[in-house]
């Protein structure tokens, strides 16, 4: 969740303190509240986001179902989720092969 000039209040998680520190670094701002927590230990306050973002986080959560219905409380009426996800084909390398034993076989 991050800062924008029609946002009257944002809130950014993240279980990494050096991102969150990094986060503050390029985001400053009275409005944004930085906190360090998992996607599956936030409190997902009921019906307080316009929108929620998640981004490449969803795909480490376990009971993904369980975070969609948290997130689904914590929207407004109206409310928009919007998320990205990692796949393989924009993070495996071209290059990219089975590891061989000596004899040849995968």
């Amino acid at each position: 969740l991050v800062g924008s000039e029609m946002c009257i209040r944002d809130r950014g998680i993240d279980l990494s303190s050096r991102m969150i520190e990094e986060a503050k670094k390029r985001n400053a701002g009275e409005q944004i509240e930085y906190r360090v927590c998992g996607i599956d230990e936030y409190e997902y306050p009921e019906n307080t986001w316009d929108c929620v973002i998640s981004n490449l986080a969803l795909h480490y959560i376990e009971d993904i179902e369980l975070i969609f219905q948290k997130i689904h409380r914590t929207l407004k009426p109206d409310g928009i989720f919007l998320f990205n996800i990692e796949h393989p084909v924009f993070t495996a390398g071209v290059g990219q092969d089975w590891i061989y034993t000596d004899v040849g076989t995968p």
